[in-house]
């Protein structure tokens, strides 16, 4: 194409917009796709209709020019210099670019878009045109809106979405770690959670924004905005694992405590057709129904679960039931690997195995993505009510984990499970009943954190499609299009079970999850978000005091918390 000289640009140009008018103004029959975003005409008199009907034509022939200036531009380029003497370029001497194809028209070459292309592109258009209209509707409702919470309200709410299944795994972060650092972690990261989730609702207040992809897009741009959904996604599909794998854990020993006599026979498969069974029966049909707000209460629930727990915990730890030494049943049951050992326990000590509490840490803090909901909901909202609200929740929050972590290393040292629970006995009442609430209440909140997995897929599909290769592009509208809903739950719920088969121990995606994805949503987001948000806007959004800080801490502790849980 470089040896194009002008004049054929130029006759090229003309050629393609008496074609292209000709096959555009003839009959829409041969692009019905078009005839889909077309508005049904009104009934006028003929030379009305004459009328509309010239203009419509000049409408297409100006638009055919500009598609083929376009298509030009784009195989050309802005740099090429055409040399005065001309060649003819026929069919099939080259590619065409992608989406196009070569048409002759009175005798010379031209490219037009193809049937299946332009229906492709109306099809993107209409799902985007949708997608953005309801997001509109959503930012205009939620803005309207005064709120209604109050600021004890949103504390409680704040403490129901953070607190979770990762309370279980931090006992096992500290192993390894000495009493004083271990304390000082959980006190550090919680009070720097807490400023970050302070930071994004300023951010919101700064830009408007009602939801976490809106402040991304507003704050550091549109381009970048699919960032947020592939974070999302990784995030909820590594939860669906960790409930997953809990679920299996937690009711297989619950059945063995039923029936302690079939629970020997039954072994190694015993998880896995208790998986396989919930999966099947309880899971697929909740993570099918598309509205999920009777489920809203989950949350309440899941509180009620973790404080459960916490209590059996603190419990057992006082009362000496699983003191080495004690000759206590409920000791004497357990085995060597889960009964405790306190060879490695010390009150200064640090290493690399800080990392896993790091991690771990990281997976408990994490709710930030929710920030602009729990913001857009508060009464009376400003910075100030808002810092109230995040140091009344997050220092509950810091307080909860610190409870749990220093007694369940208390009572088993070393040797703390990923998933504390498992520690104690299949016997142990009090413990009977905290696996029973955290069950029901991870299989009752299992579809809400699918939801978020299915819905950050498909947004993600959708912000990739309009930048994919054709093929890519339709797979990933047709994973986004809501006629595919049943196989793509079917795949992503199969996917995360099948991996959970195979998972005897949560700590690795606990560990990713809380390394690479904390760190992201704890530390490095919100700063990037903080500095664009401000007013005037720095010309580097991550040179800011905040960013300077927290952007090497978040990159520090995410690579070192992956290392140590792959090595």
């Amino acid at each position: 194409m470089r040896g194009l000289s002008l004049c054929s640009l130029r006759l090229l140009l003309a050629l393609f917009s008496l074609a292209s008018a000709h096959c555009l103004c003839a009959a829409t029959a041969r692009r019905p796709s078009l005839r889909r975003v077309a508005a049904a005409p009104l009934a006028t008199s003929a030379a009305d209709e004459q009328v509309e009907a010239e203009a419509e034509a000049d409408r297409l022939v100006d638009a055919a020019d500009r598609l083929l200036s376009e298509t030009v531009d784009a195989l050309l380029g802005d740099t090429i210099v055409l040399p005065p003497d001309g060649i003819t370029v026929q069919p099939g001497v080259m590619l065409p670019p992608d989406g196009f194809e070569w048409a002759t028209a009175a005798g010379q070459s031209a490219v037009e878009l193809t049937q299946e292309v332009i229906a492709d592109k109306v099809v993107a258009f209409e799902e985007e045109l949708a997608c953005s209209s309801a997001e509109r509707a959503l930012a205009q409702d939620l803005a309207a809106s005064e709120g209604s919470t109050t600021v004890l309200d949103t504390v409680l709410n704040i403490f129901n979405n953070v607190a979770g299944a990762g309370v279980l795994t931090l006992a096992y972060g500290m192993r390894g770690v000495g009493w004083v650092p271990a304390f000082a972690s959980v006190v550090c990261i919680g009070a720097i959670s807490g400023y970050t989730f302070y930071l994004v609702g300023a951010a919101c207040e700064s830009v408007g924004a009602n939801s976490f992809k809106d402040l991304w897009g507003t704050t550091l741009g549109e381009g970048t905005a699919w960032v947020v959904d592939g974070a999302i996604v990784l995030m909820c599909f590594l939860s669906t694992l960790i409930y997953s794998t809990i679920i299996g854990d937690l009711f297989a020993s619950l059945l063995s405590s039923a029936f302690p006599a079939a629970a020997p026979a039954a072994g190694r498969f015993l998880r896995s057709g208790v998986l396989l069974a919930l999966t099947a029966t309880v899971l697929t049909p909740l993570c099918l129904v598309k509205d999920l707000s009777r489920l809203a209460f989950t949350s309440t629930v899941g509180t009620g679960a973790v404080l459960a727990t916490a209590a059996v915990v603190i419990t057992r730890a006082l009362d000496g039931s699983y003191a080495p030494g004690s000759g206590s049943a409920l000791l004497a049951s357990l085995p060597d690997e889960l009964a405790p050992c306190f060879k490695g326990a010390s009150a200064w000590k640090v290493d690399a195995a800080a990392a896993t509490l790091f991690s771990n840490l990281g997976l408990s803090f994490r709710a930030h993505y929710n920030v602009p909901s729990f913001y857009a909901s508060l009464r009376e909202r400003s910075k100030r009510r808002w810092a109230k609200c995040c140091v009344y929740a997050f220092g509950l929050l810091t307080a909860l984990y610190a409870t749990m972590m220093g007694t369940g290393y208390a009572l088993f040292g070393e040797a703390a499970s990923s998933n504390l629970l498992n520690n104690f006995a299949p016997t142990d009442k009090l413990a009977v009943g905290a696996r029973a609430a955290t069950g029901v209440s991870i299989l009752v909140g299992y579809p809400l954190a699918f939801k978020g997995l299915y819905d950050a897929l498909r947004g993600l599909c959708i912000s990739l499609a309009p930048s994919l290769p054709r093929r890519l592009a339709r797979v990933a509208r047709a994973v986004s299009s809501e006629a595919n809903h049943a196989p793509l739950v079917l795949s992503l719920l199969g996917a995360a079970t099948a991996l959970a088969l195979t998972l005897t121990d949560i700590a690795v995606p606990v560990g990713i999850s809380g390394a690479l994805l904390g760190a992201a949503v704890i530390y490095i987001f919100p700063a990037l978000i903080d500095g664009a948000a401000r007013r005037p806007r720095p010309r580097r959004v991550w040179a800011t005091r905040q960013g300077l800080l927290l952007l090497p801490l978040g990159g520090f502790l995410g690579l070192l918390g992956t290392y140590v849980t792959l090595r």
